[in-house]
């Protein structure tokens, strides 16, 4: 296997985490590194991977973060809820509304019928019809 020094912006680069994180691992020991010219350099072999389980690292702060997505989830779902059942109560309101509106459509046509067959007969044929 062939070893590569590597600096601790170029490893970061490489396992797709932040440089801050591997100064962290080589101070706490989870990382080999040594200094030279006043620059870590971390040695790592070209076949595997050096950290093999970064998922386990920093588990506190992930966790938190966890639980804060899941609360935003679950007020988020909550707040959809909400607006469904306003959108299920206006749309029985505007259903309510187009029905009473076409009741009214008819009755005014009804209307409108009667007056124009009032109109149709003469003088007299309503004046004797209001008579009987």
């Amino acid at each position: 296997m062939i070893e590569e020094n590597l600096t601790i912006v170029e490893y970061a680069n490489r396992e797709g985490i932040s440089p801050d994180t591997v100064r962290r691992w080589i101070k706490k020991g989870k990382l080999s590194a040594s200094k030279k010219n006043n620059t870590w350099f971390i040695s790592v072999d070209q076949g595997e991977p050096e950290i093999e389980n970064k998922t386990d690292i920093e588990t506190p702060a992930l966790q938190r973060l966890i639980e804060e997505k899941d609360k935003r989830l679950e007020l988020i779902e909550q707040q959809l809820r909400e607006k469904d059942q306003q959108i299920n109560k206006l749309q029985r309101a505007l259903d309510q509304e187009q029905q009473l509106q076409a009741i009214s459509q008819k009755t005014i046509e009804s209307q409108r019928l009667q007056i124009e067959k009032e109109k149709a007969k003469s003088f007299w044929q309503r004046l004797l019809r209001l008579k009987q």
